[in-house]
């Protein structure tokens, strides 16, 4: 293929030579679909770094378009993956924060976050205490009940403090029984016993 120059030598813009024939060739910022076959700008494909241009042999709508008519004819299968892609707990995770936007709610980090800050410093033994317990967890000091102390009860036990002074003295109760201990350690604290005359 060779340039086709005019009487003065110089190159016609955008013509050249094939064979017999005068052949128009698109600019250099143009380049054609494989699909619809019209020319189009570099900014119409999709990039693609493997490719000698750059760019997707198909333009961005003949794309869009292949893509739409491959998952309406494997629709089931689509969804099935859509399902499963969405439950992903990142994703979860992404879709409530965008949700908690639109409301204009903080965020559950920040607000989790600000209320353990305001619970931490009303009651700091409280957490001095939990802090003790899970080191000495850690570091093999404090062995963990595998189930609950109460009778009949198989659940998983968690570390209930009777006496926050006394950080690893504790009596390992399962969620249920620990709350129930902490409601009558409550009732106990607010009605006082009054000394019998």
């Amino acid at each position: 293929m060779r340039s086709l120059s005019n009487c003065c030598g110089s190159t016609a813009e955008g013509l050249k030579m094939q064979g017999n024939s005068i052949v128009s060739v698109a600019p250099p910022l143009l380049r054609p679909c494989s699909k619809c076959r019209l020319n189009k700008s570099l900014r119409e494909f999709y990039k693609k770094s493997r490719s000698s241009d750059a760019v997707m042999a198909q333009c961005k709508e003949c794309t869009k378009a292949a893509s739409i008519k491959n998952r309406l004819k494997n629709l089931d299968s689509a969804r099935a993956y859509d399902r499963q892609r969405n439950a992903l707990p990142h994703r979860v995770a992404a879709l409530n924060e965008i949700d908690r936007k639109r409301r204009g709610e903080p965020s559950r980090i920040a607000t989790n976050k600000a209320s353990r800050l305001k619970e931490q410093a009303a009651h700091p033994e409280k957490f001095r205490a939990r802090d003790a317990v899970n080191n000495a967890v850690k570091e093999g000091r404090l062995v963990p009940w595998p189930k609950c102390a109460m009778p009949d009860c198989e659940c998983k036990a968690q570390a209930h403090h009777p006496d926050y002074s006394a950080p690893l003295d504790v009596v390992w109760l399962c969620a249920p029984h620990h709350r129930e201990a902490h409601k009558m350690g409550k009732k106990l604290n607010r009605k006082p016993l009054q000394a019998k005359e």
